[in-house]
């Protein structure tokens, strides 16, 4: 269990995160792999894996603090203050926000567009199977819509992590840490390219254009992963995911599940257009470094 307490002038509140496995799907691919859900579920109950993080309000001078990746550790620009209405529950968020995603969605359409079509034909060429991937995630209110992107994996991407998982160990803790893995047998040559420059995405600026999504927001997620982000849920639901966000420019698969979800309380508590374009700004150099990118 990992604790967060966010001070506010004399207050303080303290929010816990029991951590549980990602999805439904890593349970079913767990089970065919031959381990029992128990074993699965063995390192997030022990108590060495247990710890506590305090965050104390610093770094005036940036949109968002930094974190220590080793302490995993946050550091907030200020104290959130304590109030009813979360900043991304105003007219404001949901008005200049919609504003500003339609206007960027217009302006580069016509690179974008290109770049799905050069990028369309090269995995049609180099791969068999379908062009596009879409998969259900849930949007901001609990709203379900099908993200976007571009088919990185072998179409018998499935069983070929099934194998993984029931002969390399390894594999397994790496896959039960983050859902990630950074040798993935799933995945195609052209889509090891296009993961690790984000060029994946680019189809999510059809969701963008059609309001599931936004250009800045917390990663979406699909409905087993829920259970991670615990009492903080209410915070991811607050706000529309986006394409990128706090989360992909503070390293992205090089942090832990558990930072990634305070990471997503921060940006709802600390919202603000000029933060959603410092993290816009700060995108092309994550992407760029390829930082956490796998």
């Amino acid at each position: 269990m990992a604790s967060l307490g966010l001070s506010s002038g004399t207050t303080a509140r303290v929010v816990t995160i029991r951590p549980e496995p990602g999805s439904e799907h890593d349970v079913h691919v767990t089970e065919n792999a031959g381990l029992s859900q128990s074993e699965f579920d063995s390192d997030l109950t022990h108590p060495s894996a247990r710890t506590s993080r305090s965050v104390w309000p610093s770094h005036a001078d940036r949109p968002f603090a930094g974190f220590n990746r080793t302490s995993e550790a946050l550091e907030l620009w200020e104290a959130v203050p304590e109030t009813e209405e979360l900043p991304t529950q105003s007219v404001k968020y949901e008005l200049g926000k919609r504003v500003f995603d339609v206007l960027l969605a217009i302006v580069i359409f016509p690179i974008v567009g290109l770049l799905i079509v050069v990028i369309s034909a090269l995995i049609g060429l180099t791969s068999p199977g379908p062009i596009f991937f879409r998969q259900r995630r849930i949007g901001q209110y609990g709203r379900e819509f099908f993200i976007w992107k571009f088919r990185t994996m072998h179409p018998n991407g499935e069983r070929l992590l099934v194998e993984l998982l029931k002969h390399d160990a390894d594999a397994r803790d790496e896959w039960h840490r983050s859902h990630k893995l950074r040798e993935d047998p799933r995945i195609t040559g052209m889509g090891e390219f296009l993961r690790k420059t984000s060029l994946d995405e680019l189809p999510q600026i059809l969701n963008v254009l059609s309001g599931d999504m936004s250009f800045v927001g917390p990663r979406p997620i699909v409905r087993g992963e829920t259970i991670r982000y615990a009492e903080r849920f209410h915070y991811y639901l607050s706000a529309v995911p986006g394409i990128t966000g706090l989360w992909q420019v503070s390293g992205r698969s090089n942090v832990s599940y558990d930072t990634r979800v305070i990471l997503d309380e921060t940006y709802v508590c600390k919202w603000s257009l000029s933060r959603d374009i410092w993290i816009l700004l700060k995108t092309p150099w994550a992407v760029w470094h390829r930082e956490g990118a796998f």
